[in-house]
Formats: C-alpha cells, sequence, structure tokens
C-alpha cells in the first residue's frame, strides 16, 4: 500500500498474515516402512504468523534524487513455527527471521532511458527483400 502524505513523503506499508495450517499425512513411511512405524508422517500445524514492514521516501535535488528508509518487522513478529507428533515423538520449533532490519537508500535518477537505442535500424542494404547472406 502506497500513501502520499505531505511535505512530499510517501508512506509505503506491506503486511503479511498466515493462519495456523494443518499438515496433511502423506503415504510413504521412508526408511522405517515396515518396522512398527506408522505409514504416515508425522501429523502437526504450522504456527500462525504475520509481520509489517514499512517504508518512507522523500523526493529530492528536484525530483532527480530520493531517499529512502525502511524498516522490516516493526512489531517484531516474523516468527515462524510448526509442531508435530506422532506415536514416537513431539516435536516444537520457531524460527525468527531477518528481525528488525532498518536500511537507508538513496537513488538517483540520471534522465529518461533512450530507447530507441535499442531499437533495430532498418538497413538499406536489406529493403526490397534481399537478404544479407546472399550478398
Amino acid at each position: 500500500m502506497n500513501i502520499k502524505l505531505p511535505a512530499g513523503l510517501t508512506l509505503q506499508l506491506s503486511e503479511q498474515y498466515q493462519s495456523k495450517t494443518a499438515f496433511s499425512p502423506n503415504e510413504g513411511g521412508g526408511r522405517f516402512r515396515g518396522y512398527g512405524g506408522s505409514s504416515n508422517s508425522a501429523q502437526g500445524y504450522s504456527t500462525p504468523y504475520w509481520y509489517l514492514d514499512a517504508a518512507v521516501r522523500k523526493d529530492v535535488m528536484k525530483r532527480k534524487g530520493s531517499i529512502t528508509i525502511n524498516m522490516e518487522d516493526i512489531f517484531r513478529s516474523r516468527r515462524q513455527g510448526s509442531y508435530s507428533e506422532s506415536s514416537l515423538f513431539i516435536q516444537e520449533n520457531e524460527r525468527w527471521r531477518n528481525p528488525q532490519v532498518v536500511r537507508v537508500n538513496f537513488s538517483y535518477r540520471f534522465g529518461k532511458a533512450d530507447t530507441s537505442l535499442f531499437k533495430r535500424k532498418n538497413m538499406n542494404s536489406n529493403e526490397g527483400g534481399s537478404d544479407m547472406m546472399s550478398n
């Protein structure tokens, strides 16, 4: 989401949420097949997680440059986890990913790109259906 603020500032917000998600059993059993273990994988779920990132940008130097400050995981909530259980074990884990990173960026626009340089020029020797290979 982009929001224009006073004083030429732009605020950008990015949020993600994933609810608790159940793991589905799959067939197999891997290397323990036939040794009294279950033929299904461990049953469990991934824990819910959410995060919010934000950035503020200010154009400078007559809009030829911009300064951006952004912060990931503002509320320090970017944690993913899971819970698995079988008749042999219970397993819980939690993983933190890049908690609260702050970046400052400056970018400068040198001018408009001249896309005509990349267009194929019409060659006079190729007019009239003649092929360059037959010359």
